[in-house]
Order: C-alpha cells, then sequence, then structure tokens
C-alpha cells in the first residue's frame, strides 16, 4: 500500500473515530458523516444493553433477534435510532460494527423513517464470537433529502440471536478506516437494489434445505439438483463447490428478453482451460439456439428467433485465467455490444446485432444440462444478474470489493 494511501485511510480512521467517540451524547455530524453508538437506542422490541469488552465502550446492544434466556429461542423485534441530523444526499450509505456467532441465514431489514420498504438487506457474516466485531462495507440506503431522520434495524429473529449492535456511521460512500476489520464479505451489492435481478451469496445451510436463496429479493430461489458441496468463499464464509455431478436451477430465466444485462461472479478451479459452463439458460440445436451462457471460454447469446446475437467473424481473446485461484467474471450486454471483464480488465468487447436474448430455458449455475461434458469442476461465489449493463468503473469496483 503507498504511503499516500495509507495516509488517506489513517485521516479517514480518525473521522469514524472521532465520530463514535461523540456520538455517546446522541449522535452528531462530521462533514458528510453521522454517527450513533448502538447500546441506547430510542425504540427497541428486542435486545438489550450487554457488555462486550472488544466493543466500542465495552458495551453493545446485543441479543438482536432472541429471547433474553436459554434455549434462546428466535424473537423476531427492531431497535431504531432517531435525531439523525442528516444532510441531503443523492446516495446516502450506512456502516455498521457488529458481532455475531450464529449462522448466517436470518437478515437485518434497515428502514429510513417510517418507510414501508426496506432500505437494504444486511446478512451478517458469522465470525464465531460474540466478542469478535467488524465492519460491513458501506451498505447503500438510496438518496435522502436533508433534515432529521430516523435508522429501523429490524429482523424476524434467530436462535442464539442475529447480531450484537455496536455502532453505525452514516456516509457519502467512502471507505471504511483502516484497522477497523472491514469485512469484504458482508453481504451488500455496490449497485442500487432494484438493479439488482438475482443474488446467490451461497451462505446459509444449502446442504441441508437444498434451496440457495436469493439475496435480491426477487423471488429467484435456486433449487439443489444432484450432488453439490461448500468451500471456503471470497466473500462471506462459504461458496458452493461442484464436482460435475450436481448444479442449481432457478426458476426462469432473468435475462430473458432484456437487450440491457450484467453477469457477475467469482469462480475458482484447478482447470480453467477447460470449457466449463459456469452458467446457463440456454437451448440449443446445433447452430440454432435461445437464450445465454457464460462460460470459462466465450460467453454465448442467441435472440427468440434462434440467431447468435454476435455479428459475424467476430475475434476472442484467450482470458489466460490462473489456475486454484479466485477469478471475477463479468459479462455484460448494454444492446449494442458484449463485453467481458476478467479480474476488473475489459478482455473482449464484441458488436452485437442489439437483439433481445431469448426465453432460452430456466437458469441454472455450475453446468449446462444436457451436455454434461460441459458441466463446471470448482468453486462459485457471489453470482449476480444485473437488470442493466454495468459500466467498467462498476465492475471493477465489484472486482476490488471482493478481492
Amino acid at each position: 500500500m503507498s504511503t499516500i494511501s495509507k495516509q488517506v485511510r489513517l485521516f479517514w480512521g480518525l473521522i469514524v473515530l472521532f465520530s463514535i467517540l461523540m456520538s455517546a451524547c446522541g449522535g452528531t455530524r462530521t462533514p458528510g458523516m453521522v454517527s450513533r453508538e448502538c447500546e441506547y437506542p430510542d425504540k427497541d422490541t428486542v435486545g438489550q444493553m450487554v457488555w462486550r469488552s472488544n466493543a466500542s465502550g465495552s458495551k453493545v446492544h446485543g441479543q438482536l433477534g432472541t429471547a433474553a434466556g436459554a434455549p434462546w429461542p428466535a424473537k423476531p423485534g427492531y431497535v431504531e435510532y432517531n435525531n439523525l441530523n442528516i444532510p441531503g444526499l443523492d446516495a446516502l450509505y450506512l456502516e455498521l460494527r457488529y458481532s455475531k456467532d450464529s449462522p448466517s441465514t436470518v437478515p437485518i431489514l434497515v428502514y429510513v423513517d417510517d418507510e414501508a420498504t426496506q432500505r437494504a438487506t444486511l446478512y451478517p457474516v458469522d465470525q464465531g464470537d460474540w466478542n469478535h466485531f467488524v465492519w460491513t462495507e458501506p451498505i447503500p440506503l438510496g438518496s435522502i433529502v436533508a433534515g432529521i431522520h430516523s435508522i429501523k434495524l429490524s429482523t424476524d429473529g434467530q436462535q442464539y440471536g442475529v447480531a450484537d449492535l455496536d455502532s453505525f456511521v452514516l456516509t457519502t460512500g467512502s471507505a471504511t478506516a483502516e484497522g477497523t476489520s472491514v469485512m469484504p464479505g458482508t453481504q451488500t451489492a455496490p449497485i442500487a437494489e432494484n438493479d439488482l435481478l438475482v443474488w446467490y451469496d451461497f451462505e446459509g445451510d444449502f446442504l441441508a434445505s437444498g434451496t440457495i436463496v436469493d439475496r435480491s429479493g426477487n423471488g429467484q430461489d435456486a433449487q439443489v439438483n444432484g450432488s453439490v458441496d461448500v468451500a471456503e468463499g471470497i466473500a462471506g464464509g462459504q461458496a458452493i463447490f461442484f464436482s460435475r455431478n450436481g448444479y442449481i436451477q432457478a426458476q426462469s430465466n432473468p435475462a430473458a428478453g432484456r437487450s440491457n444485462v450484467s453477469f457477475s461472479l467469482w469462480f475458482k478451479t484447478d482447470q480453467p482451460g477447460e470449457n466449463y459452463k459456469l452458467a446457463s439458460a440456454a437451448w440449443w440445436n446445433w447452430g440454432p439456439g435461445s437464450g445465454w451462457i457464460v462460460a470459462t471460454h466465450i460467453p454465448e447469446f442467441w435472440s427468440d428467433d434462434t440467431k447468435s446475437l454476435y455479428l459475424p467473424e467476430i475475434s476472442n481473446n484467450e482470458n489466460h485465467f490462473p489456475a486454484g485461484e479466485w477469478v471475477h467474471e463479468v459479462v455484460t450486454y448494454d444492446g449494442q455490444r458484449i463485453r467481458e471483464y476478467a479480474n476488473g480488465r475489459l478482455v473482449n468487447d464484441w458488436p452485437t446485432t442489439g437483439a433481445a436474448i431469448g426465453q432460452g430455458q430456466a437458469m441454472i449455475v455450475g453446468a449446462w444440462p444436457p451436455f454434461s461434458a460441459y458441466d463446471f469442476h470448482g468453486s462459485i461465489d457471489e453470482f449476480q444478474v444485473f437488470a442493466r449493463g454495468l459500466t467498467q468503473q462498476e465492475v471493477e469496483t465489484l472486482y476490488d470489493q471482493g478481492r
């Protein structure tokens, strides 16, 4: 890390520290920031003040999401922090410091004021210790008008608790201070929530349930077919592992009929030179086809007239994916060009017919049935489908947040 970068991070670290110390008086503004300690919310229906030696001020609002007594069953509820003086912003972000010693299966919903719909959905990452605190990455909350506001954190509850809440900061999206243990796998999306069509983070016990939860909120839960396993993830606690004996299948093709869409995922395999199909939603009849495929070779697209979206005589640059390392693969389509990025770098840029992606078949991750010869062998994490073509800067942001 350069000396300048360290100085910048140290500057922000001092601001965050100052804000947290000052917030004991009920919350105060610094330029572009609002901070608050969590142990004494203005309203709460679950949890209580708990002493934690590693927390800021040694106190938290603990046991969020559980009854305060053995066997600590799930208890729904919320905490609310009022009188937050926030400037007018086009993009407000929340950073939360928390601890957790329970499975990452139940979310915290983030509300602003008395709005009926949450601004964000956060799945805290299991730290394995209620006294181990981490900061989330900046969680996008959308725009806000200047004035006095409130933040509510709500949950359906979980045995042993969803999280212990230490403190939070409202920012304009600047980097969290160095030394505050930012978790790159805290489940937040850098793109606006309404742009996210599908999001599989592969957390939770999907081996037992047989279901991969769609964190985007669009109901594209996927079912496990055959045999899959868990592996250490690039983000959060775990990824999904495919051994060519199984895959996961969604209910439909989220890209069908779209001419503006992006696919993003992390993958790791010992044989990146194989033509593995990482994800697919296509049928193909030795020429005519419909739908899409993302692969370790060239991505493929067909429209409903069964013709390829690529213009004739396209050239293809090799990716040279490294073996046994996590790789960030992104494919975007903006109605004019299909672009492929590897680890934030533009690798291929192809002209297209401009047609919408065909209906194809229901989306599958880890294979392309019935062509089992292309089934993937390796790990996949943070699979996302977006409702528009991402910019190169957004692709780079996704890459930087994951690595």
